[in-house]
């Protein structure tokens, strides 16, 4: 099976944020971020890390109740 790895700046422009964001995260708050791996002197992320990630964010910020969400 084939692994597709996105980088920083693309995973930026994903969710929308600068690549100075995604910079200071991966250094400050690397909890904020999906598992990362440096391949070839160049940070990456496989891209099936980022969906499990988002998934996860997602369920979690629905059952916080913030928007009107019911916690399950």
């Amino acid at each position: 099976m084939v692994q597709t790895f996105i980088t920083r700046a693309e995973l930026a422009q994903r969710w929308g944020i600068s690549l100075s964001t995604m910079n200071k995260w991966s250094q400050i708050s690397p909890e904020k971020l999906p598992p990362q791996a440096k391949l070839c002197g160049c940070w990456r992320f496989r891209l099936d890390d980022v969906i499990d990630f988002e998934t996860k964010q997602l369920i979690l910020n629905h059952g916080d109740n913030k928007n009107g969400g019911s916690k399950k």
